[in-house]
């Protein structure tokens, strides 16, 4: 357990103590639910004849990826259910990484075009290329998700892709790709963040953006 919280601090940056420790409470208590793997060794490489899962996480974002993946180490039988087909979540996909990488491109036109001629360089006709940036963000996504893809695979952690609903305490659907119903012993929500627009002033992603528009212009 102390291992997985160091796993998992290098992900979240704490705000407080108090914080860090309902964060220890819930993996502690988590972790001595699911000690016991004997009763699921039947399930172990079954996938596709699935029985009880001792645990489940809907969401491959930075909370649920590394749940997954943890779950693996110790030796469980152990999904993930992610509803877009590239893994890492919101953050990967439409929220912290895309926003940095872009950042990361503005950055160096800002840098070039106004302090450029202060340290002995100039820039003839300097102009920005928003395709070939957002290309670029592409091709760093697809590096990180397949990353979270070899681990998965390497700590054996099957993988849905799909919308997952509770049908119950332990009974989930999954709608999409893998269209299944599963069931779970534990089950993880690391579902992420979705934008929220006003009811008066809906997104049309041309002259109201959301985050998730504004990371993928074409102009």
């Amino acid at each position: 357990i102390e291992s997985l919280l160091k796993t998992l601090f290098i992900q979240e940056n704490y705000s407080s103590k108090c914080d860090l420790e309902l964060n220890y409470r819930f993996f502690h208590n988590f972790y001595h639910n699911i000690s016991s793997f004997d009763q699921y060794q039947d399930c172990t490489g079954l996938f596709g004849k699935w029985k009880n899962i001792p645990a489940v996480i809907i969401g491959a974002g930075p909370a649920g990826y590394v749940a997954a993946i943890r779950a693996g180490q110790l030796g469980m039988s152990v999904a993930c259910i992610e509803k877009r087909p590239r893994l890492g979540g919101t953050c990967l996909n439409v929220g912290c990484i895309p926003s940095k990488t872009l950042l990361q491109s503005s950055e160096y036109f800002e840098v070039l075009s106004s302090k450029g001629d202060e340290h002995g360089i100039t820039c003839s006709g300097l102009k920005a290329n928003l395709s070939k940036m957002m290309e670029r963000k592409e091709g760093v996504l697809n590096t990180l998700g397949q990353g979270i893809d070899g681990l998965f695979k390497k700590n054996k952690v099957k993988r849905f892709e799909g919308n997952a609903k509770l049908i119950d305490s332990n009974t989930i659907s999954i709608e999409g790709k893998d269209k299944t119903t599963i069931k779970a012993d534990k089950i993880i929500l690391a579902m992420g963040s979705e934008p929220i627009e006003l009811p008066f002033l809906p997104f049309d992603e041309k002259v109201v953006l959301s985050s998730t528009g504004a990371l993928s212009l074409d102009k």
